[in-house]
């Protein structure tokens, strides 16, 4: 919605990528070592007040929930979420759409779900051991792990809600489309 009232309005909409913002080669420089979650590009960016929101592009494996560094930033999503409720969320984007607009396969939807009733974020991995303590130090003092796991499983159960009622409508739509041809049975 706020990207359709910034295409009409003339206004600028401005993304932030992680993988395309950091040099994802020289991590030490992008946040030095032992320095807290809270000094990285990405709490800094997520914490702007120019950032509408939060978009994560799942696989049907989810894997960037696999990663620390992700878990991290679902963590400031959902704690911006708390203290500004008007800000909009998690956006979930996939090969086949966007999940909230209710504009993605069926499948895809299903298997996202499916793996989430199987996924502990506490299994998120990082490359430095250090990186991993200190996002993890994180997730504890926010609430822990049984907190963050039990609010993305309720986020995107209420995303597949609308994956399944734009599903339903689509159908019912091609169901009446069907019913008005007419014509020569063969």
């Amino acid at each position: 919605e706020d990207t359709l009232h910034a295409k009409q309005t003339g206004e600028d909409m401005r993304y932030w990528v992680c993988t395309f913002s950091n040099n994802q080669w020289k991590m030490s420089e992008e946040i030095p070592p032992l320095a807290p979650p809270s000094e990285s590009s990405f709490y800094k960016a997520l914490r702007s007040p120019s950032c509408l929101g939060t978009c994560m592009i799942l696989d049907e494996r989810v894997v960037p929930l696999s990663r620390a560094w992700c878990l991290f930033e679902l963590l400031q999503t959902f704690l911006i979420q708390d203290e500004v409720p008007s800000r909009e969320s998690l956006n979930i984007l996939t090969s086949s759409g966007v999940m909230n607009s209710g504009k993605c396969s069926i499948d895809t939807a299903m298997a996202i779900g499916k793996q989430l009733t199987i996924l502990d974020l506490q299994n998120a991995g990082a490359s430095k051991d250090a990186d991993k303590r200190l996002i993890f130090t994180a997730v504890e003092t926010a609430g822990g792990f049984a907190a963050i796991n039990a609010k993305l499983k309720l986020r995107i159960r209420k995303v597949i809600g609308v994956v399944a009622n734009q599903f339903d409508q689509d159908l019912q739509q091609l169901h009446v489309e069907l019913g008005k041809q007419r014509g020569a049975f063969c």
